[in-house]
């Protein structure tokens, strides 16, 4: 029915209901939660707790318990005992089930109260009040010895929630003459009722104020009819929902039903969904700094160094390149200069010229090099594959400042980069097989245990009807985890890839390698079950585990990064909402999640622990031809860089960051359908393209990370589109570029990308090296 369950909904539950089992095996139970209402008809969003404490027979009978079905988890055994639902009631059955339930001995066990399991979707609208009504009926009757047990207040106050529900959805959908009637039976069966003799009283002495309201609501109705004739717009309801007065309209039924003809002309575009709180600043203003250009040419080296000092703490790389090239045509044998420039051309992607000025110094006798000047270089030679050299200069910088760059990852990854794994991983001198028994499963491809870059790779056999999970463990600690999924062409086994390359950087002599699951240690080279480090490098397992415990996690693409904590994940959402918002204001385009954080939207209700990065969004052009989309996009990015964000464009997409220093950024792709009617999208697809441009562009709302986002209508169709049938079970090491499908004809050009760069060359950068043209990539539209 559109509800949403918590992705741990089940786990929860069936932790706390086994517990309590443990505790009292003798009682039958069932385990509730607590759940977010949302009352679509009311733009209401409220937390309701169930009451089981105290007496929960009481608390059931006056709906205390919220015993809607999708709260409920509880034995079968336990429902047919209960005698199941009772089949005349077509609605109310959840209500009439779990008071016979707890009429019959068992009890309520709830989850924490600070954590919605799930939400209710509720709406009013073509519900059947008649139905409702026929049910309370058939469930007075039914349950009239549990009123009697608690008195005659608790049977009224039971009828007056009854009919109020009653009266609320006649009244909802437009029937007002019986939703008065059960507004009566409301007031009459309200358990506050005064007793009849002063009812009377006071209604006789209230005549003349309800003959005045009669009176009003005359001249409110007239009033509202006359201004609806000039005022029946869209941007009206706009106006009376943001003002929160909607109740204005709906103080009589004519109000009502005028304001359902001007809400159904209202454009179907959904409301954007609010940011989250707190949210991040827009973009701080461009610092006005000199341009260097006025600094005249005798000035000193000093005068250039603070200059690209300041404008690289705001960020701006490109003019703190220039200052430190003009300062260098100075003073061209300026040492301090020159170190400066070396450290900052890796900052800029400039990977050649730092290692040829890099060759042309004196390092070792030169007092103005640092320990970050030698991070830079040996960055710089990594991204060049020279592998041999970055080792030798991460050994030369260790010699140095072995203090400073002890902890330094870029020295660990350049030893790791150049040492040859397959040599140094060996099956363990003791043997920790399986024995006699056939080992679940066996890694197929060490990937990146023997120092490639591919995932590491193998099978395992069924374990049930669960996908099996699979963990690579490291001296007997789990450090990264992932499901196996089923092949469409596969022979029965579960297959499954993990994407770990940063932890060579902490393996050392001794450490112990094994991939698990639950049957047991999988076989490796060969029949192993586990393989030992000798790399003739100290082990930083240690740190590795520190890192671990304080929430660090291996990506999808094997980096060793921070996790998505709270705060992330609410100032991720909050850069997505803000530009999601320009999106809608100046092109009114819905903004939806993209590739990972779509496939976290839909399946999990939240972010992927290993998908960290960059918040994956996008939109959908009403354009088709390639250089109408293309210019969009082109004139999208001017927009944000005229807004003030930061941006690196690649063919595809655009990273948009609100600051230069920010940890968080949003990863703005863009889609179309082709005029065969079929979406593509700009980073590219795997499988058949869905073809329902209308199901996509009919926008429904999902949790993500607490927050309702939107996604596309038939987002389970895109999800297959680009990851498969197999996009239900998480894969951690998924391999999104091979067998990459994308139109070659609607990426952007390397002309197109130098141009937006030096539009604005500080807040822009053109990653023209991550263009296919360049690599030789084919690909297929």
């Amino acid at each position: 029915a559109g509800d949403l369950w918590h992705p741990r909904k089940l786990e929860l539950q069936l932790a706390t209901l086994l517990a309590a089992e443990q505790r009292d095996p003798d009682t039958p139970l069932l385990c509730t939660g607590p759940l977010r209402w949302v009352f679509t008809d009311q733009d209401e969003n409220r937390i309701k707790t169930p009451d089981v404490s105290g007496d929960q027979l009481r608390n059931a009978l006056l709906g205390k318990l919220y015993p809607y079905l999708p709260a409920i988890v509880g034995r079968a055994a336990h429902f047919r005992d209960a005698g199941g639902f009772d089949e005349r009631l077509m609605r109310r059955q959840d209500y009439d089930f779990l008071v016979r339930f707890l009429a019959g001995g068992g009890r309520v066990v709830s989850t924490p109260p600070h954590i919605p399991l799930y939400t209710y979707l509720k709406s009013d609208v073509g519900a059947s009040p008649e139905v409702v009504a026929i049910a309370n009926e058939i469930i007075r009757a039914k349950h009239r010895p549990h009123y009697r047990r608690y008195g005659r207040r608790l049977a009224r106050e039971v009828r007056h929630n009854q009919h109020r529900l009653v009266a609320r959805l006649y009244r909802n959908n437009g029937e007002t003459v019986p939703s008065r009637i059960y507004q009566t039976r409301e007031t009459l069966s309200d358990p506050e009722l005064l007793a009849p003799t002063r009812q009377a009283v006071t209604r006789a002495l209230s005549a003349p104020y309800r003959a005045a309201a009669w009176l009003r609501r005359s001249v409110y109705t007239s009033v509202l009819h006359l201004a609806l004739m000039v005022l029946r717009r869209p941007p009206v309801i706009a106006s009376v929902r943001w003002l929160r007065l909607r109740h204005l309209f709906t103080t009589t039924s004519a109000g009502r039903a005028a304001y359902r003809r001007i809400k159904s002309r209202v454009t179907a575009t959904p409301r954007p969904p609010p940011p989250p709180d707190p949210p991040d600043p827009a973009p701080p203003p461009v610092p006005r700094l000199s341009t260097g250009l006025d600094v005249p040419a005798v000035a000193g080296a000093r005068l250039w160094l603070d200059l690209e000092q300041a404008y690289r703490e705001h960020g701006l790389l490109h003019s703190a390149e220039v200052a430190l090239r003009r300062g260098l045509m100075a003073h061209p044998d300026d040492p301090e200069l020159t170190i400066r420039l070396i450290e900052l051309l890796p900052l800029r992607k400039k990977w050649a010229e730092c290692i040829d000025l890099w060759a042309s110094l004196n390092k070792v006798e030169n007092r103005f090099v640092q320990a970050t000047t030698y991070t830079r270089v040996l960055r710089a030679f990594r991204a060049l594959n020279r592998d041999a050299d970055a080792f030798a200069i991460a050994e030369e910088g260790m010699r140095r400042w072995p203090r400073e760059l002890n902890s330094d990852p870029e020295v660990h990854r350049s030893r790791a980069a150049f040492i040859n794994w397959k040599r140094a991983i060996a099956p363990a001198a003791t043997p920790d097989g399986p024995g006699d028994l056939e080992p679940p499963g066996a890694v197929t491809d060490p990937g990146f245990l023997h120092g490639t870059d591919a995932a590491l790779q193998g099978w395992v056999l069924p374990d049930g009807d669960q996908a099996p999970m699979v963990s690579l463990v490291v001296n007997g600690q789990p450090v990264a985890t992932t499901s196996a999924a089923r092949l469409p062409s596969s022979d029965g086994r579960f297959h499954f890839s993990l994407s770990c390359q940063d932890l060579l950087a902490y393996l050392g002599d001794g450490d112990t390698i094994s991939v698990e699951s639950a049957g047991g240690p999988l076989t490796i080279d060969g029949g192993h079950a586990r393989v030992q480090v000798a790399s003739r490098h100290q082990s930083r397992f240690s740190e590795l585990r520190t890192k671990l415990g304080s929430g660090y996690v291996f990506t999808k693409f094997g980096a060793f990064r921070p996790g998505n904590t709270v705060e992330r994940k609410q100032r991720t959402l909050a850069l997505y909402h803000q530009v999601s918002a320009i999106l809608a204001e100046a092109y009114g385009y819905p903004a939806f999640p993209f590739y990972g954080n779509l496939l976290g939207a839909v399946r999990e209700h939240d972010f992927i622990d290993h998908d960290v990065g960059g918040f994956d969004m996008g939109y959908v052009s009403r354009h088709r031809r390639p250089d109408e989309v293309r210019a969009e996009f082109l004139d999208i990015c001017r927009l944000l860089r005229d807004r003030g964000y930061r941006l690196k464009v690649e063919p595809w997409s655009a990273y948009v960051k609100a600051t230069h220093d920010s940890p968080v950024f949003v990863d703005l792709n863009y889609a179309w359908f082709t005029d065969a009617g079929e979406l593509n999208l700009s980073y590219g697809w795997r499988y058949p393209p869905v073809t329902d441009e209308a199901a996509v562009l009919a926008p429904r709302e999902s949790l993500l990370a607490n927050y309702l986002v939107r996604v596309p209508g038939n987002a389970e169709q895109v999800l297959e589109q680009i990851y498969g049938p197999s996009w239900t079970v998480p894969d951690q090491g998924f391999p999104l570029d091979v067998g990459l499908k994308r139109d070659p004809a609607y990426l952007l050009t390397i002309d197109e990308m130098a141009s937006l760069e030096q539009s604005d060359p500080d807040r822009i950068e053109a990653l023209i090296d991550h263009h296919p043209a360049l690599s030789g990539e084919r690909t297929a539209g």
